[in-house]
């Protein structure tokens, strides 16, 4: 299949579907079902003597509606999609107007067929078996890479690897960083403590923001710079509670009492020009002494 249409709406295209004049009335239409091999028939689509596209009436609505009712006046707000539109957005096109199938027209609204319920739930589980590759850090889900799943270790190693080598230079580059700070790690060593909640947190955000930014894209429609603009919102306000919940942790690691910490070698030495001077009989008592201050 050409790359043009391997995820494009022409490729789950049926032809064979029910169609109806807009001054047809529902009886006739009904009696017409019966007659016709067809590829669909959970609706039928209303398109007029120049092949234009005007509606599409689903198969309740047409067997409920009296034998003399226009299937015009059936027919539901218009949801058409191109046929070189992305499969992803005629799933959402379906989800958003409530429909089990998406007419398809061309540039001048002729009518070209539709894409049926069974081809919509194909793509919405290709489209979250992507997702989840791509948030495992796995390339862009292929034929190619749905067979490396279950293929060799050297074939897994090559689509997998790809995005780790991206990460291992990220983390590289995450150390660089951090020595620069040797001085004041050096200086406050309960800020070391803290590293391992800062990598998890860090990763744990930024794969929540992915995953809310692409949905988002794709089923909001709306504009890149209002959606980073709420992401970067969100994520201040996540971090300032954060923040604040760790903050008195920190506090108390930092501002330990001076009597936790390990005696000086001054202070020890002290002590041991005391023991040579103090007699045996008193050595008991100079050691408890120096463990209590």
């Amino acid at each position: 299949m050409p790359p043009l249409q391997a995820e494009t709406v022409v490729r789950h295209l049926v032809t064979r579907v029910p169609t109806a004049a807009p001054g047809s009335r529902a009886g006739e239409v009904r009696e017409a079902l019966a007659r016709e091999p067809l590829d669909f028939a959970d609706a039928v689509c209303i398109v007029d003597t120049l092949g234009r596209f005007r509606g599409m009436v689903p198969l309740t609505r047409l067997l409920a509606a009296p034998a003399d009712e226009p299937v015009i006046g059936l027919a539901l707000p218009d949801a058409a999609v191109r046929p070189e539109d992305d499969q992803e957005h005629v799933a959402s096109v379906a989800v958003r107007h409530g429909i089990a199938a998406v007419p398809v027209t061309d540039e001048g609204r002729r009518f070209l067929g539709v894409v049926p319920p069974l081809a919509l739930l194909r793509i919405l589980r290709r489209e979250h078996v992507e997702d989840l590759h791509r948030l495992a850090g796995i390339r862009r889900e292929s034929e190619h890479a749905r067979a490396a799943l279950e293929g060799p270790p050297v074939r897994r190693v090559h689509d997998r690897l790809p995005w780790l080598l991206v990460g291992l230079l990220g983390s590289v580059l995450s150390a660089l960083v951090v020595s620069g700070f040797a001085a004041a790690l050096s200086a406050k060593v309960a800020v070391a403590y803290f590293l391992p909640a800062i990598v998890y947190l860090a990763d744990a955000i930024g794969t929540q923001t992915e995953a809310i930014a692409v949905r988002g894209l794709l089923f909001a429609r709306r504009p890149g710079r209002k959606l980073v603009a709420g992401e970067l919102r969100t994520g201040l306000l996540i971090g300032a509670v954060l923040g604040a919940l760790l903050f008195p942790v920190w506090r108390s690691r930092s501002s330990r009492p001076a009597a936790w910490r390990r005696p000086s070698a001054s202070g020890s030495r002290s002590c041991s020009r005391a023991s040579a001077r103090t007699p045996r009989s008193g050595a008991d008592r100079w050691r408890r002494s120096c463990r209590t201050s």
